[in-house]
């Protein structure tokens, strides 16, 4: 008997809803706990509840990328062990070194006179950097594989971390509603992107990576990014300003931000879906019905809330 597409669409819709609410619902604690500090919550050690689960989501993703593209068990612990254990702890020293620092208790913005990090700390993190990645190629070299794979594995492992730091920037820094700015202005441009692709999409856009990614998708998708960037902005930022937490910023950052972010976040799943496409698996995992792996549901929010989250720490807190 042949399967109604129709009814696979809204088997599939449905699973995504539910997987949608249920991540929603594990998230957001985390975010909102920590987005309070403050604001009456500051002597309440709320950022380490979010710092372990930066911590947790870092341990999965390299662990899920490891295990989806390994050939075998040798390559998959070489890779996952070495990406825990040589990086970790430098994203890591990242994390705690802003939490000694005060970092992530003072939510005011960075004056003129102050850092991040010390000269000394950054020393630190790019010569951590330089020796881990180092070290990290000449461990999975031990094991005979294709370059590709630990290649693939660092890169995300690269964009994973710089994603956690700099959502952990602007939560902190700025408030929670900058980082759901961000993550609101990527959901909307995928979810859009989805169904106007489905509904009215004719040109394929990257056939070769993404044959389902549709030109007229695409656009829609962004445009309602970009949208509803504007309207979340005014709406919740500018107008209801609550926790007095808006601070005059050049209309040109916030444009930038917007834009920046909405058309990046294609990006992201056009990344992901080039290294499935390459070593030909369908979802990453199936931890999460309808969507398949964390990667697969976060992949747009790697790379367009990075880049957003980097235009408001380069030209709104430095």
């Amino acid at each position: 008997m042949n399967e109604n597409p129709t009814t696979n669409n809204s088997v599939e819709l449905k699973n995504r809803i539910i997987t949608s609410i249920l991540l929603l619902l594990f998230t957001v604690p985390f975010i909102v706990l920590s987005g309070l500090k403050g604001h009456g919550f500051h002597n309440v050690g709320y950022d380490y509840f979010f710092v372990s689960y930066l911590i947790l989501i870092y341990v999965y993703i390299t662990y899920e990328i490891s295990s989806a593209i390994s050939e075998s068990a040798e390559t998959f612990w070489s890779m996952f062990l070495s990406s825990i254990f040589i990086f970790g702890p430098i994203f890591g020293y990242i994390l705690i070194t802003m939490m000694m620092n005060g970092f992530l208790t003072d939510q005011s913005a960075i004056t003129a006179n102050e850092t991040i990090f010390s000269q000394r700390e950054i020393t630190i993190i790019v010569s951590a950097l330089i020796v881990g990645t180092i070290t990290y190629f000449i461990a999975n070299s031990v094991i005979p594989s294709d370059w590709s794979y630990a290649f693939t594995t660092y890169v995300v492992m690269m964009v994973t971390g710089a994603f956690l730091i700099t959502a952990t920037i602007v939560l902190f820094k700025m408030s929670i509603l900058w980082l759901m700015l961000l993550s609101v202005i990527v959901a909307t441009t995928d979810i859009m992107a989805y169904f106007a692709g489905n509904r009215w999409g004719q040109t394929k856009a990257f056939p070769h990576i993404s044959p389902n990614k549709t030109a007229e998708g695409l656009s829609i998708g962004i445009t309602s990014g970009i949208i509803m960037g504007f309207v979340w902005y005014y709406a919740l930022i500018y107008t209801i300003n609550p926790f007095g937490l808006y601070e005059t910023m050049e209309i040109g950052i916030i444009i930038a931000t917007i834009f920046v972010s909405a058309i990046s976040a294609p990006l992201g799943d056009l990344m992901f879906s080039k290294i499935k496409r390459s070593f030909d698996i369908k979802d990453f995992s199936d931890i999460l019905p309808g969507h398949g792996g964390l990667l697969d549901r976060i992949d747009s929010h790697l790379v367009g809330v990075t880049l957003g989250a980097t235009i408001l720490i380069m030209f709104q807190l430095l």
